[in-house]
């Protein structure tokens, strides 16, 4: 995988036997992040069926963006960013994270979500490889 992006990919993707069915899979998002520390990606949902989502805005575009601190090279960021919201999902439809895998990482000792503090996840370093998995 190229460095610099994140990857969303369905983890139910080899299993579906419906549309339905793969709404309803979590989402695992596969960072690679740059020689800076950077990576984006980018998903965009809609309801899979309706001809011209994208000219009349009934789709939902989510930007993802890991950044590292300039002053502290343990740092990380991942910022979701709903940027278009045109699509109203059902209940239970994706895009719940289940896994997030961090290539290049040396290792990650706490996740924090910003304004509510630590989050409980089962965090796994593989520093032999340099991956961290944050699974929730």
């Amino acid at each position: 995988m190229r460095q610099g992006y994140i990857v969303p990919t369905l983890d139910g993707s080899a299993t579906a036997m419906s549309t339905t069915d793969l709404r309803k899979s979590p989402v695992t998002l596969t960072i690679t992040p740059d020689g800076n520390g950077s990576a984006s990606g980018q998903m965009i949902l809609d309801d899979g069926l309706s001809p011209n989502t994208i000219a009349s805005k009934t789709f939902t575009s989510i930007n993802y963006t890991f950044s590292t601190s300039s002053t502290d090279s343990t740092k990380h960021t991942l910022a979701i960013d709903p940027t278009i919201s045109g699509y109203t999902r059902a209940s239970g439809e994706f895009p719940n994270i289940s896994t997030i895998k961090i290539y290049g990482c040396a290792e990650i000792t706490e996740i924090t979500l910003s304004g509510t503090g630590p989050v409980k996840a089962k965090i796994i370093n593989d520093t032999a490889k340099k991956v961290g998995i944050i699974v929730f």
